[in-house]
C-alpha cells in the first residue's frame, strides 16, 4: 500500500461507517456507552494480573468482539493468544477487527484439540451461562488447562440487581462453588464501587440530552475513578474478580 492506502487501512481498525444511523425517524451520529469507563478499567485490572503471572500462552474464553485480546496483545506482545466464543457473528467481528490475534468459534464444552494454556481469562462470561450447563463449562475450561495454569474471572457482584441478560450474580461463596470442583481459589479482589458520586457524574457527563466530548475534563474523570473508585471492599463492590489454579 501507498500511503494514503494505509491511512485508509488503519482507520478500519473501527467500523467507524457505522457510526451514523438514521432508523425509525431518528437520526443518530455519537453512539456512546456511558459503562465504558468502568469496563475499560476492569479490563487493565486482569491486564495487570496478567503481567505478574507473565504467561507464554493465553485463552480468553467467551471472548466477543476480541475487545480484551486487543488490549491483551499489547500489554502482553510476547505472548501467543487465543479466542474461543460460540457466536460466530462475534468471532468475525474479533476477526476483522484485530487480525494479529487468533480467534475460534467454538463451544468449549465440546472436544477441542486446541492443547493448553498457561493462562486463561473468563471475563464477564460466567453470568451468561445457564446455571444448569456451568458444571460443563467448568470441565470444558479445565481441559484448556495445565497442572500450572491460572485461571482470571471477572463477574458482576450480588450487590449488583440482576439485569435481563445474566443467569446470575455472584458472591465469594457462590463464585466458589461454581468453579471449586475443579479450581482452587488462590485469592479475590472486589472492584467498580458503588457510590452516589459515581452515579451523579455518570449521569451529568452521559445522559439522554447531550455526551461531554472535553477531554481533559473525561480524562480526569477516568483517572479520578481508577484512583479512587475501582478498587473497594466487597460490600461496596459492582464486580469481583478472582485467581484460581488447577485443583489437584
Amino acid at each position: 500500500m501507498d500511503d494514503e492506502q494505509s491511512v485508509q487501512e488503519e482507520e478500519y481498525a473501527f467500523p467507524y461507517h457505522y457510526l451514523p444511523r438514521a432508523e425509525h425517524g431518528d437520526f443518530r451520529w455519537w453512539p456512546y456507552w456511558a459503562w465504558g469507563y468502568r469496563y475499560l478499567s476492569g479490563i487493565e485490572l486482569v491486564l495487570d494480573e496478567l503481567a505478574r503471572l507473565e504467561p507464554k500462552t493465553l485463552v480468553d474464553i467467551g471472548c466477543g468482539d476480541g475487545r480484551f485480546l486487543k488490549e491483551a496483545a499489547r500489554r502482553l506482545s510476547s505472548a501467543q493468544l487465543l479466542g474461543i466464543d460460540y457466536s460466530d457473528r462475534a468471532i468475525r467481528l474479533a476477526q476483522a477487527l484485530n487480525p494479529e490475534v487468533h480467534y475460534v468459534a467454538a463451544d468449549i464444552t465440546g472436544a477441542l484439540a486446541i492443547g493448553t494454556f498457561d493462562a486463561v481469562t473468563l471475563i464477564e462470561v460466567l453470568e451468561h451461562v445457564p446455571p444448569a450447563q456451568v458444571p460443563s463449562f467448568v470441565e470444558g475450561m479445565k481441559r484448556l488447562m495445565h497442572s500450572q495454569s491460572a485461571l482470571i474471572v471477572t463477574v458482576p457482584h450480588k450487590n449488583q440487581a440482576l439485569i435481563e441478560k445474566h443467569y446470575q450474580h455472584f458472591d465469594a461463596t457462590s463464585l466458589e462453588l461454581a468453579l471449586g470442583e475443579h479450581f482452587k481459589l488462590e485469592r479475590l479482589f472486589y472492584f467498580d464501587r458503588r457510590c452516589r458520586a459515581v452515579t451523579l457524574w455518570q449521569r451529568l457527563l452521559f445522559n439522554r440530552y447531550f455526551v461531554i466530548r472535553h477531554q481533559r475534563l473525561l480524562n480526569y474523570m477516568y483517572r479520578r475513578y481508577r484512583a479512587k473508585y475501582l478498587r473497594c471492599a466487597e460490600d461496596d463492590c459492582s464486580r469481583m474478580g478472582a485467581v484460581f489454579r488447577v485443583a489437584a
